[in-house]
């Protein structure tokens, strides 16, 4: 996980790095747009300049009004220098707005470009990376911080260039009137930077100690608005558990939000302070000045105003600083995280998947969740041709499901270590006389090959998109009907009509969309006016025909007729696996309902991540083991319901 190491920062490490943050942002804006970005870089020099030209001009206005003479001439004499000022001013207030302009031409651009990249490397990474709790944790924290402040620190930075500039401005002027005035300034800013700085410090590391229970909180919420679990939280009455869950930790973020606050203020309290005292030395010095004849009365007066206005410059350059370096590192928070998952992205510099596949061959495969100590699959051998239906049955957690996204790329068989004697890897050794020595082999994780190539040499996104997978429970996308078949295809706007309605009449989706209000127009999804409501039956069916409409030569039904009335089910297993087989697709079959597998061309049986079991119905029925008796109980239960009905 991300240290945060900026987080421990002292204030000149922290204006050290500014440079870096700055150049960090500047790159992202010169990324989104050029034209804007030189605009605000020279419109804001140009503003910077007409503070400092009037400032000048404003001391020159008071030494016309301190000179010797009569007031009316002092005051004839001053309008001049008045009107440059007013000038000065007028010029500063339409670059100002030319800044304004430009920034909010960049801004926007920046944050569109920085969601889009951390929703595509998310979006991407690999899927066993998506079942790591740390993960999510990382994953929420740059989403809810990262992404809010990289939104903001564009505005910031430029805030803060328009502080320094301004404060060399006014410098400049408390140079020319005297330097000594300059130090002076640092004495009533810095101890307010100070205490800022701890306090960003503090705010920093709470929101990291809190991040997970953060997220569990927004999860609590969603479950009691979100409309799917609505009529089970009610039925169930599990708003009161829900509700004392989401209190309890609210209650506890709430007590830490409150020691940060209180040890905050106590922080901003001191820096105060300690810069009064400050500001006190700086005005005491300055008397001192005026009566040992160091400075002029005009120059006096000029030095009070230059001194305010570089005192509230300082101030909001140390503010906008220390907002810039809280800011930067939820950025750097963000940017370490989208690193991160660069290096969990599938490969993509394989060969392309085949269009077609004769065998897929699983020799010896052996899989591991992440944080389990026990592999889900543990040696798993066989081997699919095209044009056959096999099944995979077992008890839950017997590895099926895991198998099969073995088959669709969506997992990879893991390397199971290595042994090694004298430092050579005992799997480069001649196999037989190793065994001769120590009586067996080791073997790796094994190989998932289409048609004799490794999937690891293949590229793993072109790789899934050969494969059609339809699970247990779908993905029910809030698009259009048509748009819920076509998205397996990657495009939600582009389709084949004809596939689409043999697809659809296949599953049995086709009697579905045809009773909804605009039929393939019809939005699936009642979060949004307008839109339609299907059963879990009808989802179902909308799936099957979006796994069929993909066309791949492959298709993973991982139980998803579970939800399906018998008649249904009967239906899309018939359309499926016996009246439309293709000679060049490898269809696998999940499921607990034994009667549905019968006519498959093989059988497999898993039991603790391992194969126990294979052949055709006849066989395995033959065989009297774990399938038969599952068949048998099944059959038997179903006799017996029918003999009550009876």
């Amino acid at each position: 996980m991300y240290d945060g190491a900026a987080s421990k920062a002292t204030v000149g490490q922290v204006l050290a790095r500014l440079p870096r943050i700055v150049r960090r942002i500047g790159h992202l804006a010169w990324s989104a747009d050029r034209t804007a970005t030189v605009a605000v870089v020279v419109l804001q020099l140009a503003s910077a300049a007409m503070m400092a030209f009037g400032l000048m001009a404003s001391v020159a206005v008071l030494r016309e009004l301190f000179a010797e003479g009569p007031t009316p001439e002092r005051v004839r004499a001053a309008i001049p220098q008045l009107l440059v000022v007013v000038g000065f001013l007028s010029a500063r207030a339409l670059l100002e707005a030319g800044v304004a302009v430009a920034q909010a031409r960049v801004t926007p651009k920046i944050r569109t470009a920085l969601e889009c990249e951390f929703l595509t490397l998310t979006a991407h990474v690999r899927l066993e990376v998506v079942d790591d709790a740390d993960w999510h944790d990382e994953a929420y924290r740059a989403n809810d911080r990262g992404l809010f402040y990289a939104r903001q620190i564009v505005g910031q930075v430029v805030s803060l260039a328009a502080a320094l500039l301004g404060l060399v401005g006014t410098a400049g002027v408390l140079g020319v009137l005297h330097p000594a005035l300059l130090p002076l300034l640092l004495l009533s800013v810095l101890p307010v930077g100070a205490a800022a700085v701890r306090t960003a410090r503090a705010r920093f590391h709470s929101f990291k100690r809190w991040n997970t229970l953060q997220r569990r909180v927004r999860v609590f919420s969603w479950l009691l608005l979100e409309r799917d679990a609505a009529a089970e939280l009610r039925s169930d009455t599990a708003q009161g558990a829900l509700l004392k869950e989401h209190h309890r930790l609210t209650a506890r973020i709430a007590e830490e939000d409150t020691r940060l606050g209180v040890s905050s203020a106590g922080l901003t309290l001191a820096g105060r302070a300690v810069g009064g005292i400050g500001t006190g030395i700086t005005y005491t010095a300055l008397g001192a000045m005026l009566v040992a004849g160091w400075l002029p009365l005009a120059a006096g007066a000029g030095a009070v105003l230059a001194i305010q206005a570089a005192q509230s410059t300082l101030t909001r350059l140390v503010d906008v600083s220390h907002m810039v370096y809280e800011h930067a590192m939820w950025v750097d928070d963000l940017l370490a995280f989208q690193e991160r998952c660069r290096a969990l992205q599938p490969r993509r510099s394989g060969l392309p998947a085949p269009e077609t596949v004769k065998a897929i061959t699983l020799n010896d495969v052996s899989f591991t969740y992440p944080g389990k100590e026990t592999p889900a699959l543990n040696g798993i051998s066989m081997t699919l041709h095209a044009g056959q239906t096999v099944a995979f049955v077992g008890v839950n957690g017997s590895g099926k499901s895991t198998c099969a996204r073995l088959l669709a790329g969506l997992y990879e068989p893991q390397d199971g270590g290595t042994v090694r004697w004298d430092g050579v890897d005992v799997l480069d050794l001649d196999a037989e006389s190793l065994q001769a020595r120590v009586g067996c082999v080791l073997q790796d994780g094994g190989t998932v090959r289409w048609d004799g190539v490794d999937v690891l040499d293949l590229d793993a996104e072109s790789l899934q998109a050969r494969v059609g997978c339809v699970l247990q429970d779908p993905v029910r996308f809030p698009f259009s009907a048509l748009a819920n078949l076509t998205v397996s295809r990657g495009t939600l706007t582009e389709a084949d009509p004809q596939r689409a309605l043999d697809a659809a009449r296949a599953s049995g989706a086709e009697q579905v969309i045809a009773g909804l209000p605009g039929r393939w127009e019809a939005l699936l999804s009642k979060r949004f006016r307008g839109g339609q409501e299907l059963s879990a039956g009808q989802w179902a069916k909308v799936a099957v025909a979006r796994g069929l409409y993909k066309n791949a030569p492959v298709l993973l039904l991982d139980e998803p007729t579970a939800s399906m009335d018998p008649r249904a089910e009967h239906a899309v297993y018939e359309a499926v696996l016996r009246d439309n087989p293709r000679p060049d697709q490898i269809t696998v079959l999940i499921s607990h309902r034994l009667a549905s597998v019968v006519a498959c061309d093989r059988i497999f049986v898993f039991d603790a991540g391992r194969i126990t079991e294979s052949g055709t119905h006849q066989e395995l029925m033959g065989l009297d083991g774990e399938y038969a008796s599952m068949f048998t109980l099944q059959a038997a239960g179903y006799r017996a319901e029918a003999e009550e009905t009876a």
